[in-house]
C-alpha cells in the first residue's frame, strides 16, 4: 500500500520531530471506527506518527510455527488482517504517516505495554471491534498501559465499565 509502511524498524517518531506517536492498538479483529477516529483526528491535529498494531495472540501449534511460520499458525480471516490494513490505508490517504505492525505473540497483552515503552508512545487508543472481543481481553490491554507515561483512549465509550 502506498503511504503505509508494514512493520519497518525505525527511530521513534518522538526523536524525529518532537512530537509522540499515537498507537492504535487491536486484538486480531478489525478497528472500532470511534478508535479510528480518534486516532486520525488526533494524529492530523498534532502532526504526530500513527502506529497501528494488531495483536495475534499466537496458539501453541508447534509444527504449523516450524513449518510455515507465524503465518501458518493464524489463518487469514483469524486475525481480520484485510480489514486493519483496510484502515491504515484510510488514515495514509488522509496525510497521516502510518506504520502497521502485526505481533504475533503468545502473551499479547505483554507485547503491548512492550511496545508502548519501546516507542515512547504518547496515546494509546485501544479499539478492537467491541463486538468481536471479549470486555476482559479489553481490560487486561487497559491495565497493561496503565503504568505507561500516555495517555490511554478506550473505544468504544464504557466498554470498560
Amino acid at each position: 500500500m502506498i503511504g503505509v509502511r508494514h512493520g519497518q524498524a525505525q527511530q521513534p517518531a518522538s526523536s524525529r520531530d518532537g512530537v509522540r506517536p499515537v498507537l492504535l492498538a487491536t486484538m486480531s479483529v478489525r478497528i472500532d471506527p470511534a478508535a479510528e477516529r480518534m486516532a486520525t483526528e488526533t494524529a492530523l491535529e498534532t502532526g504526530a506518527h500513527v502506529v497501528i498494531v494488531n495483536l495475534v495472540r499466537l496458539p501453541l501449534y508447534g509444527t504449523s510455527l516450524v513449518l510455515h511460520g507465524p503465518d501458518g499458525a493464524v489463518l487469514p480471516h483469524e486475525d481480520e488482517r484485510d480489514e486493519v490494513r483496510a484502515a491504515a490505508q484510510r488514515l495514509a490517504d488522509r496525510g497521516v504517516d502510518v506504520e502497521l505492525l502485526r505481533v504475533f505473540s503468545t502473551r499479547p497483552v505483554r507485547a503491548l505495554s512492550e511496545l508502548v515503552h519501546e516507542r515512547d508512545i504518547g496515546l494509546v487508543v485501544i479499539g478492537p471491534d467491541a463486538s468481536r472481543v471479549r470486555r476482559g481481553l479489553v481490560r487486561r490491554l487497559v491495565r497493561a498501559v496503565q503504568g505507561a507515561d500516555c495517555l490511554v483512549w478506550i473505544a468504544p465509550d464504557g466498554f470498560c465499565t
